[in-house]
């Protein structure tokens, strides 16, 4: 063995493991399957949120699910439009996924919509009748 054949030899020792990369539709898919979840939690929370209408008393399962639930799917749902934004930047997914952060940003929309409603109903109930007490 040459002195050549030994670098080489060294040098593909030496070398990191090739890692997968993430090929073209998988990457699509999990976009889609991400996207169908969030699209789920959303309708959930927010078709919830107006069959509730309008909130008198303050309820922790209403709290967590408006405020907590909400707050966590909006967090989700621009995660989820950064990572469309640069995959699409780094060619792993079409470039035409970014309109779908028009979507996302639907959702977001009426969530924070859902969460701002929840609110301002407690602090109108709340501060016309301080003294109202809840129902049995």
């Amino acid at each position: 063995m040459n002195v050549d054949e030994r670098r080489a030899s060294i040098i593909e020792y030496a070398a990191p493991p090739e890692r997968p990369s993430l090929d073209f539709s998988t990457a699509a898919l999990y976009v889609t399957a991400a996207a169908a979840v969030l699209t789920f939690a959303s309708v959930v929370v927010v078709f919830k949120g107006g069959s509730d209408e309008p909130y008198y008393w303050l309820r922790k399962s209403d709290a967590v699910v408006q405020v907590g639930l909400g707050a966590a799917l909006i967090a989700m749902w621009l995660a989820w439009s950064v990572t469309v934004s640069v995959l699409a930047a780094r060619r792993v997914i079409s470039v035409l996924w970014p309109v779908a952060i028009l979507w996302a940003l639907t959702y977001v929309f009426y969530l924070a919509h859902g969460i701002d409603g929840y609110l301002s109903d407690l602090i109108r109930y709340h501060s016309a009748a301080p003294s109202a007490a809840k129902p049995n």
